[in-house]
């Protein structure tokens, strides 16, 4: 549900104001971009990082629980509160999973703090929004993960692949992001060259989708499933969303630039 508002919103034009093609609206309390954006990949950042300490016995279950639920991830904090629930050093797919959770959101918070060359505003309560959206998603993802346990195994174990697609997406994603802030910074009103943007509109997308699906594929639950399935709905209308600001704002915008797979769609 979450993912088919948001990609309404995108789809419309009422999305959030930290993009750079938002509405343009008065803001009731404005933040400066990047402290916003620091904090709404830093919760996220702390479960999944807290959850990995906790599974290599470098915190202990009282201070883990009182960390999430602080964080706001009761939900994650109840299911381990459980003796019979809680994880180990040898569970591996919970680990592995919160490990690329944690790579996934610290590298977010290393891109805005040196990378991306953020100069605007945006809605404190956009921002409460997003932060929001992350924490419920890493509580979901690991909830699950840790409520799949004693479980039969898949009969096709996605782990290692899994693991192999997110590193591409991640590695993918973060060229892609340094080449947009190159941009950014000699040309604002430029539109992206290289790598694949000569062949997508939103590379970055892409890989990040890719991101989420080595995710479901490390997991393998129905929540890492709908997790996917959001996040795909909201990229791909942000997608569309960009090459429309992109042909309204550049007449020399190559059409040809596809949404998802270079040449066909």
């Amino acid at each position: 549900m979450a993912g088919a508002i948001a990609a309404y919103q995108e789809k419309t034009g009422t999305c959030l104001s930290y993009t750079n093609f938002s509405l343009g609206e008065k803001f009731k309390f404005k933040m400066k971009s990047k402290r916003a954006m620091l904090g709404v990949y830093s919760p996220a950042a702390l479960i999944s990082l807290t959850f990995v300490a906790f599974s290599l016995d470098l915190l202990s279950l009282t201070t883990m629980k009182r960390v999430l639920e602080e964080l706001g991830a009761t939900s994650l904090a109840s299911i381990l509160s459980c003796s019979s629930c809680s994880t180990s050093s040898s569970d591996n797919r919970s680990l592995i999973l919160a490990t690329a959770l944690s790579l996934h959101f610290c590298k977010r918070i290393l891109e805005v703090l040196f990378l991306e060359p953020y100069s605007g505003s945006m809605d404190a309560s956009h921002g409460i929004a997003l932060s929001t959206m992350y924490v419920t998603m890493v509580t979901n993802l690991l909830y699950a993960q840790m409520q799949a346990k004693g479980l039969k195994s898949p009969q096709a174990d996605l782990m290692w692949p899994g693991v192999l697609v997110f590193l591409v997406g991640i590695v993918g994603n973060l060229y892609h992001h340094a080449m947009l802030a190159r941009i950014r910074t000699e040309n604002k009103k430029d539109f992206p060259h290289g790598g694949l943007f000569e062949y997508l509109v939103c590379p970055q997308y892409v890989f990040e989708e890719l991101v989420f699906l080595g995710f479901f594929m490390i997991a393998q639950t129905v929540m890492a499933l709908v997790t996917l399935v959001s996040v795909f709905m909201y990229l791909t209308a942000r997608t569309y969303n960009t090459k429309m600001w992109y042909t309204k704002k550049n007449a020399h915008f190559p059409p040809q630039r596809k949404l998802l797979i270079p040449k066909l769609f």
